[in-house]
């Protein structure tokens, strides 16, 4: 993925980093609190800049769980 795909509409990007890495089954609580409030604003914040999370856990185990938590942001 090209990082200029992440930009969507907007020409700023918000990436959050959440702790979870490729043998851990989900985020740390603590991430997880935070990327539920980031994911709750995403409404406004889309106004103005985009989100998106990342983590060292491959997409094909961190998609399902950010699935499991109804967010919305890009992984």
């Amino acid at each position: 993925t090209k990082l200029s795909s992440l930009f969507g509409k907007n020409d700023t990007v918000v990436v959050y980093h959440l702790m979870m890495g490729p043998n851990d089954a989900k985020a740390c609580k603590s991430c997880c609190y935070i990327a539920d409030e980031l994911d709750a604003q995403r409404p406004y914040l889309l106004t103005h800049t985009d989100v998106v999370f990342v983590a060292e856990a491959p997409v094909a185990k961190l998609k399902p769980f950010a699935d499991s938590k109804g967010w919305k942001a890009p992984v």
